[in-house]
């Protein structure tokens, strides 16, 4: 009897598509019945040879003469990773990682499409485009020519798997998103290979340690968080002063602030706001003559209506965890993908929509009937959701293309940890938002006047909850001026008003804030534009970087390549990152650091989707710009200077290097002399002199000297080589440099009884002894700044060195068995795969 192949993206969904459709007996890994067999792939089983791997004689070495590489066809070998990329899955479920590798995966999916009863595959990938990447990878790598069908899921309940199979269409229907998903895969190989190649060879030479990491996507992210460091660290603080009047009325007191009634923004003066006095003379001036004075004053009453927000797209899921609860890109994604594949209580969560096909307020209706808990009675309160007064913006066909708005499936959720009950709770209420009603507002604005004199008093009552009653609280008001809790009544015409006092309040014009996920998010959505309109923002988000699916994972690589940290909520770029983009923006290679430029790649990626562009022509376009980076690499010019070299008389020339420009000797390499430069009043290049202190190194008793290093300034003995002493350095409140304190902690080293302090290396803060370098005990530390308890782990493994047991550790590449009886004995080894079953 004929057979259907089905290959799924995860064994967990294998096994929810044969649970819901029934009938099936597994087989190890597989599920069969008489006219149909599930299997699984792990996420990326196939992914894109290494140029090595293509040819190592001649890619093997990082060489300028080899670029660029551009293949003619890509080769695909099985994937390393065993599936999962990058940082998006934080951990598997049990039966997703149960030791079996991508190779046996594949043999697996192989082994069961060369049947002679199966006549035919069904795609059950995820339906977005990494899914297709992922199918469309295995089908080529293991040359599978059967007929194929598509399974296009919106959520993972019994009757959603159901019905999608009943619907089934040919794969060739997604052609443009498969076309989208390989572009988007060797665009970025391209992009990234070459252009990494080609400036960490040109900057650090052929045997650097350190990689400049430079991407289709992330290095015009990058930019956008450069540019904002730019104008934190360019802004120059402004003071000015705010005037408070404190009024009596019939014994009672309010607050008002006092305001230019004729003020008109002023776009080259983005600070200037009608409450903001910019003379302190003028600021005195109004105290003086409104102190004890009488004052009249006016109230103007109004409504306004605030409409419900839009359900949820990934990237508004993303923006309101991290300002809600704090979470990362990385975690909010990595937790609706497990409440919609592994709980099934959400619908797909990589999508760009926030919108509902036009047919589903029935469907609606019975999720709301289903929620149950303190949803139930919000629920009750949503008649009709086709007659509710965003139903209009909720249901349009025309805003979806593949996948609609995040929204709960109506299932019960149990057993969800804290974080994925947050997100949850947080989709379920923001759904019910959309429903409910416009909240009302009373406001009352009160202008009090003291002779020529204004003060703005403004009192907000919520008097119709609507909407806001899903979220429990008056949250995400935007500040007015002069806002007040409560505002005594004006009822008695006859009652007198007294200026009691004017306090006036010093204060500066703050720096814009740096990006944190939430606003980067949405800079990445509209391709660098912060766009506070919500129409002009959907209007850009086909010019964005990258996907919804994609962005937390292109945060994260940042990251990982120490291009950006992140210290609470705020991202910051380090020294290295600041550089590379300099180098890129001089050079210039406009194609890497422009946000609108890459946003106008996806756009056509998008446009493929669809069927608009054609492949050939996308990628045509992606060669002849990875050949020009590779050029300018190539041709990064010297500039020549006045100055000579002190050693050996020769020109000294300016150049650039993985941490910015220096000068250097134009002899190198038979001389390698360099320095720091700066440029003086008439913009001539000087070299900045060498600065000693009076600081003296704690081991040789010379003075230590000031440096400059990729991660800033440090202190450095004048001794060196022979003696290599560093310190951290900073500066002072007077602005001289001196060593900055290593901030001892509670913890005491356990073999040699010293304090231990807060240090970092190139991986984040840890624990070092004091006693270093003596003593070189380290640990991990924890958020709250103390060791990490983690208790080791032993092995059942035994040393072949010293026969002492085996424990398990952790290194950057991740786990392994490492000798108890290290430092003595430094034997270590992989970890067993454990044999799988059946």
């Amino acid at each position: 009897m004929p057979k259907k192949l089905v290959i799924a993206e995860k064994p967990s969904v294998a096994r929810d598509i044969a649970s819901a459709l029934g009938g099936f007996k597994a087989r190890g890994k597989v599920f069969e019945r008489d006219d149909m067999i599930v299997c699984s792939a792990s996420g990326h089983l196939v992914e894109l040879c290494m140029p090595e791997e293509i040819d190592k004689k001649k890619y093997g070495f990082w060489r300028l003469d080899t670029l660029p590489i551009l293949p003619e066809t890509f080769p695909l070998k099985p994937s390393k990773s065993n599936g999962y990329r990058g940082a998006v899955r934080k951990k598997k479920d049990a039966e997703d990682s149960n030791g079996e590798g991508g190779s046996e995966l594949l043999n697996i999916i192989k082994r069961e499409a060369k049947r002679k009863e199966v006549t035919g595959i069904v795609n059950a990938c995820d339906a977005g485009r990494e899914g297709e990447l992922i199918f469309t990878y295995i089908m080529k790598y293991l040359e599978i020519r059967k007929p194929a069908e598509r399974l296009w899921l919106q959520s993972m309940t019994p009757g959603a798997i159901r019905e999608g199979f009943s619907r089934l269409f040919p794969a060739q229907t997604k052609a443009g998103l498969a076309d989208a998903a390989i572009c988007r895969s060797e665009s970025d190989w391209l992009v990234g290979i070459n252009a990494t190649r080609a400036f960490t060879v040109r900057l650090g030479g052929r045997k650097s340690k350190e990689t400049v990491n430079l991407g289709r996507v992330q290095t015009p992210t990058l930019a956008i968080i450069v540019t904002r460091e730019r104008e934190i660290q360019a802004f120059q603080p402004r003071d000015y002063w705010n005037a408070k009047g404190v009024f009596d009325v019939s014994g009672e007191t309010y607050e008002g602030i006092w305001i230019r009634e004729d003020f008109k923004k002023n776009p080259a003066d983005p600070d200037d706001r009608a409450d903001r006095i910019w003379n302190r003379e003028i600021a005195e001036s109004i105290k003086e003559r409104c102190t004890g004075k009488p004052a009249t004053a006016a109230d103007k009453h109004k409504e306004t209506r605030e409409a419900p927000p839009p359900l949820f797209d990934l990237t508004t899921l993303q923006r309101e965890s991290n300002k809600r609860f704090g979470l990362s890109a990385k975690s909010t994604l990595s937790a609706a993908q497990a409440l919609y594949d592994k709980y099934k209580v959400l619908t797909y969560p990589r999508t760009d929509s926030k919108c509902l096909p036009e047919d589903y307020p029935a469907e609606v209706s019975r999720i709301l009937s289903s929620l149950g808990g303190d949803y139930a009675p919000l629920a009750k309160k949503i008649g009709d959701p086709s007659s509710v007064y965003m139903a209009r913006r909720i249901f349009d066909n025309a805003k979806i293309s593949d996948h609609f708005a995040i929204i709960p499936t109506g299932e019960s959720p149990s057993g969800l940890s804290e974080i994925e009950k947050k997100v949850y709770d947080l989709v379920v209420r923001r759904f019910l938002a959309a429903f409910m009603d416009s909240s009302v507002w009373k406001v009352v604005e009160r202008t009090t006047r003291v002779g020529d004199d204004a003060f703005r008093t403004t009192a907000r009552l919520l008097a119709i909850a609507g909407w806001r009653e899903a979220f429990g609280k008056e949250d995400d008001l935007e500040p007015e001026i002069g806002i007040a809790n409560r505002l005594p009544g004006l009822d008695d015409k006859s009652a007198k008003i007294q200026t009691v006092r004017i306090e006036l309040q010093g204060c500066q014009t703050n720096p814009p804030p740096r990006y944190n996920d939430a606003t980067l998010l949405a800079a990445m959505e509209t391709a660098g534009k912060l766009l506070d309109d919500e129409e002009l923002a959907e209007a850009m988000k086909e010019r964005g970087l990258g996907t919804p699916a994609t962005r937390a994972d292109t945060i994260e690589r940042l990251i990982g390549a120490r291009y950006v940290t992140r210290d609470r909520k705020d991202l910051t770029p380090t020294a290295k990152a600041m550089n590379i983009i300099q180098l890129l923006e001089a050079i210039p290679v406009e194609g890497l650091v422009s946000p609108a430029l890459t946003g106008e790649w996806e756009h056509k990626l998008l446009q493929m989707e669809k069927g608009r562009i054609s492949r050939l022509g996308f990628m045509r376009e992606i060669n002849e710009f990875t050949e020009s980076i590779v050029e300018k690499a190539r041709n990064i010019s010297h500039d020549s200077t006045d100055l000579v070299c002190e050693k050996c008389n020769s020109p000294m020339i300016i150049k650039w290097g993985k941490n910015g420009r220096f000068l250097c000797c134009s002899n190198y390499p038979e001389c390698k002399n360099i320095k720091n430069f700066t440029h003086d009043e008439n913009g001539k290049v000087k070299h900045v002199e060498t600065q000693e202190t009076d600081i003296k190194c704690s081991k040789c008793g010379k003075p230590m000297l000031v440096k400059e290093g990729r991660y800033g300034q440090f202190l450095a003995c004048s001794g060196y080589p022979e003696c290599k002493t560093t310190i951290n350095a900073t500066r002072n409140e007077n602005g001289d440099i001196v060593a900055q304190e290593t901030p001892a902690t509670d913890e005491v080293c356990e073999l040699c009884g010293k304090p231990m302090a807060v240090k970092r290396g190139r991986y984040g803060q840890f624990l070092g002894c004091t006693g270093y370098p003596e003593c070189k005990n380290i640990k991990k530390m924890g958020k709250d700044g103390k060791a990490t308890g983690q208790e080791t782990v032993i092995s059942k493994e035994v040393c072949e060195v010293c026969g002492k047991p085996m424990a398990v550790k952790r290194g950057r590449y991740g786990q392994f068995l490492g000798c108890t009886g290290y430092p003595e004995c430094k034997t270590i080894k992989k970890i067993p795969r454990a044999k799988s079953e059946g």
